[in-house]
């Protein structure tokens, strides 16, 4: 099964002067449609390499690529810590709730949905700057905790799942709501 370019086709309809975020990622036949009224051809973005990576989720195949140069030193800190470097709580919930490593599938898709979705909003700066500055407070108030693995699987299966649910269904306004409201709530989590 082909793979499909968003990235390059994204692009493409930023230069015709189209917007981007009315391209369908769920439905091939609207993304073909809409592509078609750009006056692009959708034949030009697939491919069948890379379809083995795919994992089948809408999320997953729909952010492809990776986030730009300008953004991803201080980003690729974030979501990307190890069991001993305990600067993100996302990572740290993975890591010590459910023993995955850093390249999981649920980090794998929070990772895009932060450079492809949060990052492109309003506010999407701010609140990743806001997150980098509160989660390793976050993880070592969490970490001195009695019961810190258990707290680790509250945010595994309270956040975490859910934002996933909610991407892999389109919703993300939602899980961009629900991802922001647990950090602030975990922020003010009494030791």
């Amino acid at each position: 099964m082909p793979n499909f370019d968003y990235e390059n086709a994204k692009r493409d309809i930023l230069d015709n002067g189209g917007d981007p975020d009315f391209l369908d990622y769920n439905h091939a036949d609207k993304r073909d449609s809409y592509l078609k009224g750009m006056g692009l051809n959708p034949g030009d973005y697939s491919s069948r390499s890379g379809a083995a990576k795919n994992s089948g989720s809408s999320f997953s195949s729909s952010f492809s690529g990776s986030s730009s140069s300008s953004s991803s030193s201080i980003l690729d800190s974030l979501f990307s810590a190890s069991p001993s470097d305990d600067s993100c709580f996302v990572t740290t919930a993975c890591i010590r709730a459910r023993g995955l490593p850093d390249d999981c599938e649920e980090l794998t898709q929070l990772r895009r949905f932060r450079d492809e979705y949060v990052l492109r909003t309003q506010d999407g700066k701010e609140d990743v700057d806001t997150y980098y500055r509160l989660a390793p407070a976050v993880v070592e108030k969490i970490n001195a905790r009695a019961d810190s693995k258990e707290v680790w699987e509250r945010v595994y299966t309270e956040m975490i799942l859910p934002c996933l649910a909610f991407i892999r269904e389109g919703k993300y306004e939602q899980a961009y709501r629900l991802y922001k409201e647990y950090t602030l709530t975990l922020a003010d989590l009494p030791e």
